[in-house]
């Protein structure tokens, strides 16, 4: 502080000596709000508003308390028999692009590959690969409802939504299934 004083001193006196001027008390009246300096007036209002940032952070003021149990169902059509064999119930789920921890897995169903494709006759069938299954993988996570999905880390998945998934030792490419936010009793709807 003495040291922003020193050099608002030494500048307001190399200035009034330019002018002509001797540093004077009416002078530094000038530099003065309500009877405190403009710096030590500025230093003041940002030590206030450290203290409040401080309290909103750690004191709780700014929590959100509309954040509840969700259940996220994840599906994809064709995956990997090898990729299959990492997953594991109980593992984390990342989403590997957002950088976001969406839970753990609560579990996972396969069943045979679903790929569709145009046979003989061009019409449109329902067929499966050899070596790939389908994928159920049930995930629970804490977060909050938004308007058209579950908000996660700042981000809001909704039904449809393509991401990359990190389950346990597992990447996938898969799709939000549904979402089924826990009730208040402690029972999914």
């Amino acid at each position: 502080m003495r040291a922003r004083h020193a050099f608002i001193f030494a500048f307001t006196t190399y200035r009034l000596r330019n002018e002509g001027k001797s540093m004077d008390k009416n002078n530094t009246k000038k530099y003065r709000i309500f009877g405190i300096n403009v710096i030590d007036l500025l230093v003041i209002l940002v030590i206030i508003a450290a203290v409040l940032l401080v309290a909103y952070k750690f004191l709780g003021l700014g929590k959100d308390n509309s954040l509840q149990n969700v259940e996220i169902v994840f599906k994809a059509d064709e995956v990997s028999d090898f990729v299959i064999d990492k997953l594991k119930e109980g593992c984390r789920l990342y989403d590997d692009e957002e950088s976001i921890d969406l839970g753990t897995c609560t579990s996972f169903a396969t069943g045979p590959s679903e790929s569709y494709g145009t046979n003989l006759e061009g019409e449109f069938v329902l067929s499966s690969k050899p070596y790939y299954q389908s994928l159920y993988l049930n995930g629970n996570v804490t977060a909050k409802m938004g308007a058209n999905g579950v908000i996660v880390g700042g981000h809001e998945y909704c039904i449809g939504d393509f991401i990359i998934l990190r389950a346990g030792d597992a990447k996938l490419y898969i799709s939000v299934y549904d979402i089924v936010p826990e009730m208040a009793s402690g029972t999914n709807k």
